[in-house]
C-alpha cells in the first residue's frame, strides 16, 4: 500500500521529520511540530504557527547567528497561499 503523502502546510498539526524543524519566520522561535505542542523555544504561539517554515536542522551559523535553510516542499496549500498574494 502506498504511503499517504502529507502536506505540512495544509490544515492540521504536522511534526517535522528527523533533520528538520519548524521555525517561526517572524520571530525565529522553533518547534518540533507546527502547533507548538513540542516546542523548543518558549513562547511559540498562534502567530508562530501561521508564520512557520519547515527548515533543515541544525542551522548553519554565521556571525554566531543561526541561518535557517527552508526545506523545499511540494505543497498544494502553500501554492494556494502564494496565488492569493500575487
Amino acid at each position: 500500500m502506498a504511503e499517504k503523502k502529507v502536506d505540512p502546510y495544509g490544515v492540521g498539526n504536522y511534526e517535522a521529520p528527523p533533520g528538520q524543524i519548524w521555525v517561526c519566520g517572524a520571530c525565529g522561535k522553533t518547534s518540533r511540530d507546527k502547533y507548538g505542542e513540542k516546542r523548543i523555544s518558549r513562547g511559540w504561539d498562534e502567530s508562530c504557527m501561521m508564520n512557520a517554515v519547515l527548515c533543515h536542522d541544525p542551522p548553519e551559523m554565521k556571525d554566531n547567528q543561526p541561518q535557517w535553510k527552508a526545506v523545499e516542499v511540494d505543497s498544494p496549500a502553500l501554492k494556494e497561499m502564494q496565488r492569493g498574494r500575487d
